[in-house]
């Protein structure tokens, strides 16, 4: 989830956060925050509700880099789509 990692390091950087506020605030130790941003470790579910959450920004650009599903985009598409290129590298 290398590019989650890389889009959650630029909204906390775009938005003068530091490391160490973001672990804290997300209640997580900052070398598993630092390991969900280089993409060296996956956040669960809960880690990228509360990171999407701190960073005011929407699930699904952490996620995909879209920041709003519209009609015409499926979220189990883009979700398909991230997978297959994942399982690639």
């Amino acid at each position: 989830m290398k590019g989650c990692g890389e889009r959650l390091a630029r909204a906390r950087r775009t938005r003068g956060l530091s490391e160490e506020h973001m672990a804290t605030a997300a209640d997580v130790d900052v070398d598993t925050y630092r390991r969900h941003e280089s993409g060296n470790d996956e956040p669960d579910a809960v880690h990228i509700l509360a990171y999407a959450f701190l960073l005011e920004v929407d699930v699904e650009e952490l996620l995909f880099g879209v920041s709003e599903v519209t009609n015409d985009i499926d979220l189990l598409d883009l979700f398909a789509t991230h997978k297959s290129a994942s399982q690639a590298h």
